[in-house]
């Protein structure tokens, strides 16, 4: 699955760029074409608690866009966090399109 990946305050190995791919193909079964994924990732370190990872999925999928948003203790953690939202919406969005029909 193509996905454009910003990383923002964050390096990862090719093994941790694998694992993200491999996370993200989880969505392309819900996904209908044309479709674009944007992942953004990003680590804040203003926090009192100390490192947070935020990541970011935006999917356009025609004329319709599903965002998802989480935080975690590690970038894999935001990253299936975020990952299940995204399913939710779509598998949301496509059980209503079949109920209209």
């Amino acid at each position: 699955m193509q996905f454009k990946l910003t990383k923002k305050n964050i390096e990862l190995s090719n093994h941790e760029e694998g694992v993200v791919d491999e996370k993200l193909s989880r969505i392309a079964k819900h996904l209908r074409t044309p479709f674009v994924v944007d992942v953004m990732l990003r680590r804040d370190t203003h926090h009192q608690s100390g490192d947070v990872y935020l990541c970011r999925i935006n999917v356009e999928e025609g004329k319709r866009v599903f965002h998802g948003e989480r935080t975690g203790e590690s970038t894999l953690d935001a990253l299936d966090e975020t990952i299940a939202v995204v399913i939710q919406q779509l598998e949301k969005e496509h059980d209503r399109h079949r109920r209209d029909k």
